[in-house]
């Protein structure tokens, strides 16, 4: 495309658990990396990943781990964002996900979102409920989803057909 730069990128795997990315322009990002040797079934993980433009960190971006249980074969656990932080130009962005006892965590889909930043007092919460009344069985569809900024809420309902999980209604 128009917007990549030609040139070489070149791709580094210094270690087992960092490797790193540069472009032509000599922007680099690099990637931490998790190994978990327990009984998840996503053993490798990203937690951390840092932007370079010129040598200089410009942006950074933490990521921390969550098991949700999913028993299907064996004690199988999957590891599920717990709380995301960006870091960029002096600013500090954190975002917390929180998942349900039920239903493998809802197909390991957040129920809530908790959204917040360093330069602003509020903090927006989506929540989330979903719908399993599906023939033939459909995994979990948004059945309702509430955004919450303050004391201001927004919420939109969710309707499907039954027997094929199309959506009929968003109001």
């Amino acid at each position: 495309g128009r917007a990549i730069d030609a040139g070489t990128w070149t791709f580094d795997f210094p270690s087992s658990n960092i490797n790193s990315v540069t472009t032509p322009s000599g922007r680099q990002v690099r990637y931490k990396h998790l190994y978990n040797a327990d009984t998840s079934v996503t053993p490798w993980t990203i937690y951390e990943k840092t932007f370079f433009d010129g040598g200089t960190e410009v942006a950074r971006v933490d990521t921390t781990y969550t098991g949700v249980a999913f028993p299907v074969y064996t004690d199988w656990t999957i590891r599920v964002p717990q709380t995301q932080t960006i870091t960029q130009g002096g600013q500090t962005f954190t975002t917390t996900y929180e998942y349900a006892a039920t239903n493998y965590g809802d197909y390991t889909r957040p129920f809530r979102i908790t959204e917040s930043s360093s330069s602003s007092s509020a903090t927006r919460i989506t929540t989330r409920a979903f719908d399993y009344a599906f023939t033939p069985y459909i995994a979990g569809k948004p059945a309702s989803e509430t955004v919450t900024v303050g004391t201001e809420s927004f919420e939109t309902q969710f309707a499907y057909e039954d027997a094929t999980g199309f959506l009929q209604s968003a109001t």
